[in-house]
């Protein structure tokens, strides 16, 4: 329901002129998220330039499955490398989420998000392999608990 929600609110702030996307995103848990699958709505809205490079702002809902499984929301910016007019490139994103409840591989409800991918066009629809790590950053920020965070190979298509 929640994800309802929030793809009913960015779809009523979306305008056709622009080169934003909502993205569908999916794919399995690896390393000690093994057993999970993920599920993420992200919306994606180009913003400046940063460090010279196109750069976006990023807005997700994520759900996973199995024995640790969560909901997360977030916000992220994110850079799109080497892109130049070039029909392949590959971007990264880094931002902030709240997630539902801690699990045995995340010991805080404050958790970073990055992301990494390889991006490219099947015919006019964006498309993107990637990589996505929640963590609470535990070796920088000394937390309690468990952080060995939740992982996942994904697969994103847009939907507009």
């Amino acid at each position: 329901m929640k994800f309802l929600i929030m793809a009913l609110i960015i779809m009523l702030g979306y305008s056709s002129a622009s080169a934003d996307n909502l993205f569908v995103e999916a794919g399995p848990g690896i390393l000690k998220s093994k057993d999970s699958l993920v599920l993420l709505l992200r919306y994606q809205k180009e913003t400046s330039e940063l460090f010279g490079h196109s750069s976006f702002y990023e807005a997700f809902g994520a759900h996973w499955t199995d024995g640790s499984r969560a909901t997360a929301y977030g916000l992220a910016r994110g850079i799109v490398w080497n892109r130049k007019d070039r029909p392949a490139f590959f971007s990264t994103s880094f931002g902030l989420a709240g997630v539902s409840r801690t699990t045995s591989h995340m010991g805080t409800r404050f958790q970073f998000y990055f992301r990494f991918a390889y991006d490219w066009r099947l015919g006019s629809v964006p498309v993107s392999l990637g990589y996505i790590h929640f963590s609470n950053g535990k070796l920088v920020f000394g937390w309690d608990g468990p952080n060995s965070g939740e992982n996942f190979l994904t697969f994103s298509a847009a939907l507009f």
